[in-house]
């Protein structure tokens, strides 16, 4: 009962440590979602059975349920500019979490018997880019990976290169849009549903792959219509959901070469209420030079371009566009074509 005690005493403080480090490298308004977990870890009326002398890694008795199998997640990836960094996800309970950049072990932590996880790295992540996988080994030998992937830029000082690390969730078989999860003008990715009143609509990702498949995916008012068109060509028609987000798969093909992207929001008569347009352009597979590397992260002006291995052969690409958001509710003050934020090189 004496030794439970010190093993519990010994997790609590370990609790409190990663509470402290979260409060030094990541902004307040960020680490809520992170503190809820190590608050739930520190709260949890049974952790005393979990950090006994029977580990996790031996335990396989009735006190971890395996009613089904559920694949691990990310739900959480901070990365300050020196690399530290914060990971928090998902996992079936009592499973061993370990986080892989590659062949290297980044770390690895056990799931408590929610099937929360939080990994702090000991060292930090190294400068340029890498694509991190989650690999969860269960209590009963089964080894599962998770669907997602995290692709980390880390900008290098060494070379005069500044900002915060982009942080992108792309999923392994590019099945479902990819995710900012911090981007690299802000570590805080919060997009406000109203700016003085005016209508928000924003594009923020497309991903297409080696045949032109598109994803393409961003934020507007909540439950608004929106019309979506590629060089004037009316592709699909997509309804935001309750937190305004919008995705669309159009299956018509992007070829390689420059594009006009642009997204109306209409009422319900198909008047525009707002609108925005971007150029984009879709590289061919000869241009983008991988080599050996599993990701590579091209910055560009107000854009990031993504390029990465997937799973099972192939390449996925990712373009992220961080300055085109519309807030003007006046349609007529924006005419077809307009560009609103031009990358470097168009």
């Amino acid at each position: 009962m004496r030794y439970n005690r010190v093993i519990y005493a010994a997790f609590a403080a370990v609790v409190i440590i990663i509470g402290i480090v979260l409060g030094i490298f990541l902004p307040s308004d960020e680490t809520a979602e992170l503190h809820s977990v190590v608050q739930n870890l520190s709260s949890d009326k049974n952790i005393q059975d979990i950090t006994s002398d029977q580990s996790l890694e031996n335990n396989t008795d009735q006190n971890i349920n395996e009613p089904e199998t559920n694949l691990p997640s990310f739900d959480v990836v901070r990365v300050n500019p020196n690399g530290d960094t914060v990971i928090a996800g998902r996992a079936n309970p009592g499973s061993k979490v370990i986080i892989m950049d590659g062949d290297n072990i980044v770390g690895s932590v056990f799931a408590d018997r929610r099937g929360e996880w939080v990994l702090l790295p000991e060292k930090p992540l190294k400068s340029g880019d890498r694509q991190l996988r989650l690999i969860e080994e269960r209590v009963n030998g089964e080894v599962l990976e998770s669907e997602d992937t995290v692709v980390i830029s880390i900008p290098d000082k060494t070379m005069g290169e500044e900002g915060n690390p982009l942080v992108v969730l792309s999923n392994r078989e590019g099945k479902n849009p990819s995710r900012v999860l911090q981007n690299s003008t802000s570590s805080n990715i919060h997009l406000d549903d109203n700016d003085g009143g005016q209508e928000l609509l924003e594009l923020n990702i497309i991903d297409y792959d080696d045949s032109g498949e598109m994803i393409i995916s961003g934020k507007a008012s909540p439950n608004s219509i929106l019309n979506v068109y590629v060089d004037d060509k009316f592709i699909g028609k997509v309804k935001t959901n309750e937190e305004g987000i919008w995705e669309l798969r159009p299956g018509d093909l992007l070829m390689p070469g420059d594009h006009n992207i642009r997204v109306d929001r209409v009422d319900g008569v198909g008047d525009v209420l707002a609108r925005i347009e971007t150029p984009l352009t879709r590289v061919s597979v000869d241009e983008i030079l991988l080599g050996n590397a599993q990701v590579v992260v091209q910055p560009g002006n107000s854009l990031w371009r993504i390029a990465r291995r997937a799973y099972g052969g192939g390449i996925k690409y990712t373009v992220i566009f961080e300055a085109n958001r519309n807030r003007i509710q006046d349609p007529n003050l924006i005419y077809p074509g307009q560009i609103f934020s031009l990358p470097s090189g168009s």
